[in-house]
């Protein structure tokens, strides 16, 4: 369809930092590898120490009332707004305009930088809606939303905030009380928990409302422990975009002992209030339905054309996935020869999970990404034709994933495989060769050593370390929140079997990483510092492969951080395989990495650490693993179908006359292909297990020896729900016969019940659930279909003491895909 029109656009422009990007020789990992340190040394002097690409709310200029106070607008001309007032007097108080120097008058750099972050993350939460987050008062005539943002002290803790209700202060929205404040505060002035604050005050004020959460039994467990809370925003203090479980009456127990309980959805309450505000008072005959008008068209007829950037080989483009079922589609012309095609969401505040699919001009899928185990989607081809492709952009889909998106295309890495430190140690030198400053340094007496290409590596006898110094910023881009963390190195050590954790790159602290050698194993461990992550006591993970004294190997650990419900994952691979994975939280902030150990006796090589998690096929390549990455085989010779259940994928093909056999490869991208599996002669099935529902994969099979091989592309089913769970509903004796409201047209009705909670599908690429509930665990009885996107229902009118099944299924286009059980009984008498 043909983009709507609106007031409100991404606009890109190119920065230096893109330049040096796309004028490098080589986007081939292994040949920048061969490259000498010295050229990469100053290579890296003349492009700048940092030379990494801002993302576009760091790039627009900036212009500032004469006090100093930034002058910002995320969506001019949009039918509400809202308003962050960093110069608020009190009637009471005229000094809690916000300050971080005592100037009550004007505002310096550093607190223009603060405001601009803080404003920029708010923006970014809020991109998918039809509204602008400003520091502009708006006319009074206009519906906004009022925050203030107070200077330090004068009320709160230091580690907390301090809430301010503006009643009498000022009246906002033609004279009506729409408005939430906070105070500034020693530990919550930073940008990242600043913003966080913003955003969930404002959430408030838009009428989502508590904090509570409880357990089956009606047991308070806190905000940050209700797993039904947890959603994109929960870094971010919450509420806004995820599920928020709240008990009634504010969630006081003595207040509403029935313990009746009600999830709202934040992303319908916004834009019902973005409605009503417009239509109230801005436009009585809006047409919009709250979200921003789309902004690029969604089939390849009515394409966005990228811009091409000021040298050869770069396109870039920018875009809003404003809504669940939105496709942005991008056309760009490539001259022919290897092509990186990255579709960034490092903004900010992160939701969308994104989805790339890559095709031609007759619609043919050339290469797609959607990766499992990142928020961002990065694919290589190593050999594009010259021609014109459309690049197609949407949401993987789970709830909450809407949001800001930058693509490029060029011959280069993209911004999220650029490393943030990378020590060769090649030449002896402890240079960062990613241009960001975190060189090494000796701690102890400097050795060196062979390393596996033969060029020189670090050598480290038990007394000795290189700490790689954070450059005052950590490893984390300035501006930008981690979506997912990889470390990678070669190692060696004299002694495997040795006693003891012999750690050979780690991030010490309370946050970060290890990765070590112990009982002739390799191991991994990644531990936050809980807060508002919950995530205590780490993960460990172990590949059960027995090391080599003195052999070298190559090991790196991924992190994802995906900020919605779908676990976060940290895998831990020996030569480029995949050797174990686990449950993880988000992203430590890590501020300092060390290669060596106090009793690691050995040699490291090739140390890199990125702020994204870096695709297989390339941790492939960092280990010289070329067959764990073939290049997309030639098509033909084999006729292969493939059917998909939600976790497998069965492959069909008419055995061959003298076949010694056949190879099973798959892709995730339709472009580097790893070997799954060899079968005998005569075979003509194969079942590929343990897979994610919704995803697409690529297979192929071939004759042993053959070239040509039969390739087919599949998605497996929606999956089921998942972390099903239930809450007993009694309804006290002193309230009304209608006790309840149900979003679905009904009343709760009797005195028993049973609220059902869940999460998911995984992928969410399912339709409807429909929620079946028996007696017998046996015969099932259909209750109710619900749209796709739900996660609650509140199920009443039942028998006390009564044990219930109930029965999730998951349909998608293509019928019934999964189902999840959960078993409740409910309160007794």
């Amino acid at each position: 369809m043909p983009r709507q029109s609106g007031t409100c656009f991404a606009v890109l422009t190119f920065s230096a930092a893109m330049l040096v990007l796309a004028g490098r020789a080589s986007a081939d990992p292994l040949a920048r590898a061969a490259t000498s340190a010295a050229e990469r040394v100053r290579t890296a002097a003349q492009a700048g120490i940092h030379q990494r690409q801002t993302m576009l709310w760091d790039r627009a200029p900036v212009q500032t009332q004469p006090n100093g106070l930034p002058i910002l607008h995320s969506c001019p001309g949009a039918p509400v707004s809202i308003f962050l007032d960093f110069q608020f007097k009190s009637v009471s108080d005229p000094t809690t305009v916000f300050s971080q120097d005592g100037d009550l008058e004007t505002f310096s750099e550093e607190e223009q930088e603060v405001i601009r972050m803080a404003w920029a993350k708010a923006a970014s939460a809020f991109a998918p809606f039809h509204v602008d987050v400003t520091t502009v008062e708006p006319d009074p005539a206009h519906p906004y939303i009022w925050e203030a943002i107070l200077r330090q002290g004068g009320g709160g803790s230091a580690g907390t905030t301090g809430y301010v209700p503006l009643a009498g202060q000022k009246k906002a929205t033609n004279g009506s009380q729409r408005a939430d404040g906070y105070r500034w505060c020693a530990r919550c002035g930073g940008r990242t928990v600043l913003a966080g604050v913003i955003v969930h005050e404002a959430g408030h004020a838009q009428g989502i409302s508590g904090h509570e959460a409880y357990d089956e039994e009606g047991n308070y467990i806190g905000i940050q422990n209700a797993g039904i809370e947890r959603g994109p925003f929960t870094r971010s203090v919450g509420p806004i975009g995820a599920w928020h479980v709240w008990l009634s009456e504010w969630g006081k127990p003595q207040k509403n002992p029935a313990g009746l309980f009600w999830v709202v959805n934040d992303i319908e309450r916004i834009t019902g209030e973005v409605v009503r505000g417009a239509k109230t008072y801005t436009d009585p005959n809006y047409a919009g339905d709250g979200f921003r008008p789309d902004d690029h068209g969604n089939d390849i007829g009515h394409a966005t054309k990228m811009v091409r950037g000021p040298v050869p080989g770069l396109w870039a483009g920018a875009g809003i996935i404003e809504r669940y079922t939105d496709k942005d589609v991008l056309e760009f012309e490539w001259s022919g020869g290897p092509a990186w095609i990255a579709v960034q969401t490092n903004v900010p505040v992160p939701l969308l999970d994104v989805r790339a699919t890559l095709t031609n001009a007759k619609g043919a899928i050339v290469a797609a990404a959607d990766p499992a185990e990142s928020m961002q989607a990065a694919m290589r081809v190593d050999d594009l034709p010259a021609g014109t492709y459309y690049l197609e952009v949407s949401s993987d889909g789970d709830y909450g994933e809407l949001g800001r998106y930058e693509a490029t295309v060029s011959a280069a890495l993209p911004l999220a495989l650029e490393p943030i430190a990378h020590l060769s140690f090649e030449g002896e030198l402890l240079t960062d060769l990613s241009g960001e400053g975190h060189h090494g340094t000796w701690s102890g007496a400097a050795m060196w050593t062979d390393g596996p290409d033969g060029s020189s590596a670090a050598r480290f006898d038990g007394t000795n370390q290189v700490v790689i110094s954070s450059n005052g910023r950590g490893f984390v881009s300035p501006g930008q929140s981690p979506l997912g963390c990889t470390i990678a190195c070669w190692f060696r050590t004299g002694d495997v079997s040795a006693d003891g954790e012999h750690v050979f790159l780690q991030s010490p602290g309370k946050a970060g990483y290890k990765l070590y050698v112990a009982d002739n194993k390799l191991h991994a461990r990644a531990v936050n510092d809980a807060g508002l992550s919950n995530w205590r006591g780490g993960t460990t993970l172990s590949a059960h492969v027995a090391l080599q004294p003195g052999q070298w190997y190559h090991a790196a650990l991924t992190h994802r951080t995906t900020f919605s419900e779908v676990g976060d994952t940290i895998a831990l691979y020996l030569d480029g395989r995949e050797m174990a994975r686990g449950p993880a939280g988000p992203v430590p902030d890590a501020s300092q990495f060390v290669a060596g150990g106090p009793t690691f006796v050995g040699g490291v090589d090739e140390v890199r650490i990125f702020n994204e998690v870096v695709p297989t096929h390339l941790i492939g390549e960092f280990a010289h693993r070329g067959e764990l990455s073939q290049r997309r085989p030639v098509a033909g010779g084999i006729d292969l179908q493939a059917a998909a259940t939600h976790d497998s994928v069965t492959l069909h093909w008419d055995a061959l006359a003298g076949a010694k056999g056949y190879e099973i490869l798959r892709s995730g991208d339709n472009q580097h292909f790893a070997l799954l599996e060899k079968v005998p002669a005569g075979t003509a099935t194969f079942t590929d297990v343990s897979l994610e529902a919704s995803r697409q994969y690529f297979y192929g099979v071939r004759a042993e020896g053959e070239q040509a091989m039969g390739v087919v592309d599949v998605t497996t089913r929606s999956g089921p729900v998942y972390k099903p769970r239930f809450i007993r509903v009694k309804k006290a004796d002193d309230l009304p016969s209608e006790w309840g409201y149900h979003r679905y047209g009904h009343q709760c009705e009797g005195v028993y019940g049973i609220t059902l909670l869940w999460f998911g599908p995984y992928g969410h690429r399912d339709r409807s659930i429909r929620i079946e509930r028996s007696t017998d665990g046996k015969n099932f009885i259909p209750i109710i279909t619900l749209p796709s996107i739900e996660r609650v229902y509140y199920d009443t009118n039942l028998m006390p003491g009564t044990k219930y099944t109930y029965r999730f299924v998951t349909i998608d286009d293509a019928g019934e895909a999964a189902a999840a059980v959960i078993t409740a009984t409910s309160a007794s008498p």
